[in-house]
């Protein structure tokens, strides 16, 4: 038979999603800040980790492991941070995606700004 599409199974699942963030939060803390940001932004990664925190409305989680990489070294000059978070911003929704209300724009802008005080 078919075997089930990994995809349609997490996005279906809310606890297949809880595990593999579990996960990619413990990856996060094991390797460099600066692949940790590859990883939290989307970049080379192809955005597994940001679409995780997106399908469960945990924007605010996102923010606070961005800043803690920041904090802890992650070079967002060098790196084209702020272009692949901007890119990665659906400010329009996708079929699937959350309804972007008021309180998820201002954590967007208020973020963009943190970073450009930061040097992005």
């Amino acid at each position: 038979g078919d075997l089930p599409c990994l995809y349609t199974h997490v996005s279906k699942s809310a606890a297949a999603r809880q595990r593999i963030k579990l996960a990619m939060q413990d990856l996060l803390g094991q390797v460099p800040v600066n692949i940790a940001l590859d990883m939290l932004i989307g970049g080379h990664w192809g955005g597994l980790y940001p679409w995780l925190l997106e399908a469960d409305d945990e924007y605010d989680t996102w923010r606070a492991e961005l800043f803690a990489l920041i904090d802890n070294g992650a070079d967002i000059i060098a790196y084209p941070t702020l272009l692949y978070m901007l890119d990665g911003l659906k400010l329009v929704p996708a079929e699937g995606f959350n309804e972007w209300d008021h309180a998820h724009l201002e954590t967007a802008y208020s973020t963009i700004e943190a970073m450009l005080v930061r040097g992005a």
